[in-house]
């Protein structure tokens, strides 16, 4: 479960950055094609990738916070996974190696 939602995650923010330099791309070739329109207006042409560029971070700061509580979660699911598994191999008789004939008058 928490694999999965690592992997959510990483294609989520692996989709924002792309969505970015796809919008970047675009406002760069509008405004090469038509550099009259962007003359017209008050604000500089690069002002919505500022303000994709605020956004995407936003966006990207959330998931990767996201993502580090992800792992931290599944660290403390892999060592509880250990100590469980340590416990029933220990209650088993599992973590014991058996002993050999010949030794300490095991005969």
């Amino acid at each position: 479960m928490l694999k999965k939602l690592n992997q959510i995650t990483n294609i989520t923010i692996g989709s924002f950055v792309g969505v970015f330099i796809g919008c970047g791309i675009y406002v760069f070739w509008d405004y090469k094609k038509h550099p009259d329109l962007y003359a017209m207006q008050s604000a500089p042409w690069y002002t919505s990738i500022f303000v994709y560029g605020i956004v995407m971070l936003i966006f990207v700061t959330v998931a990767v916070i996201a993502k580090l509580i992800i792992r931290k979660k599944m660290k403390k699911e892999i060592e509880s996974n250990r100590r469980i598994s340590a416990i029933s191999h220990n209650l088993t008789g599992q973590g014991r190696h058996p002993r050999r004939p010949g030794r300490l008058g095991n005969n």
